[in-house]
């Protein structure tokens, strides 16, 4: 969409409106995400007047929930078929590896735990991907994009360390997959594209530097 070299344009002017509206809606989402993260930092602010204690209790119970909430989540997805066409090995059992197993049978893979169980740079890799518009469901980016949306909430001010830059990328990536997935044939844009859209229209409500998120942004998918 923004090859400026190509001498054929890969969209039409019907798939501007729902880049417009992605956009939009990416930059309201960006205001909900900041209004919620002050609460809850004031909200810490005054359990962290209780003393050091209450500081790493709370880091532990963050910690707790968060590990039951990921590990049990993928229960909810369904399992889907190994793509034919698919470049690595199908489904992985270990740490390395898009298609995750995650109590599917064989030749079959679990897509919500391909995102979850995956480094945050591997699953912004697999949102930001194109040709891969047939290996999620539409439930499961839903579920990580809401997963991601609270959780990065939640674990920013807590005593470990947490930065919000990347997680607000892999927020908006999911929330672009799914919007692109509506959108669906409707379109001519892939879903990767999508993500990359919906990730710099996100990060863009958070941050507010609309110029270097063009220029990160950019830089990132070459």
């Amino acid at each position: 969409m923004f090859d400026v070299y190509s001498e054929n344009a890969s969209y039409h002017l019907g798939d501007v409106l729902p880049v417009l509206l992605l956009g939009v809606v990416g930059g309201i989402l960006g205001s909900l995400y900041n209004f919620l993260l002050d609460k809850v930092l004031r909200a810490y602010n005054f359990i962290y007047e209780k003393g050091v204690t209450w500081k790493i209790l709370l880091a532990c119970a963050i910690s707790i929930f968060t590990s039951c909430l990921l590990f049990g989540l993928p229960f909810l997805a369904s399992c889907q078929p190994c793509p034919a066409d698919a470049l690595e090995e199908c489904p992985t059992i270990g740490r390395s590896g898009n298609f995750k197993k995650y109590q599917c049978p064989p030749g079959h893979y679990n897509d919500l735990a391909s995102l979850i169980f995956n480094t945050n740079d591997d699953a912004i890799k697999n949102l930001f991907s194109k040709n891969t518009d047939f290996e999620f469901h539409y439930f499961s980016v839903l579920v990580f994009f809401v997963t991601c949306f609270f959780l990065s909430i939640f674990s920013y001010g807590i005593v470990s360390p947490a930065g919000l830059f990347v997680p607000v990328i892999v927020t908006g990536a999911s929330y672009g997959r799914f919007v692109g997935m509506l959108l669906g044939s409707n379109s001519n844009l892939n879903h990767g594209l999508f993500a990359v859209l919906g990730a710099a229209s996100f990060l863009g409500g958070t941050m507010r530097m609309t110029v270097s998120t063009c220029v990160i942004l950019l830089e990132l998918t070459n």
